[in-house]
């Protein structure tokens, strides 16, 4: 998955970052911190960024 969009950077950063990313939306949702109304929108941005 992030293989796509690795360009010149280093792979182990680059996922570092989305799953620590990843991990913290759910970590924060599953503890009502962030607006449920967004939970689409907010995967929708850290895929566009990622899904390749």
């Amino acid at each position: 998955m992030i293989e796509p969009v690795v360009g010149d950077q280093h792979r182990g950063t680059l996922a570092e970052v989305f799953w620590g990313a990843l991990h913290g939306l759910v970590t924060l949702d599953r503890g009502h911190r962030l607006s449920p109304g967004h939970r689409e929108e907010r995967l929708a941005v850290l895929m566009s960024r990622f899904g390749g």
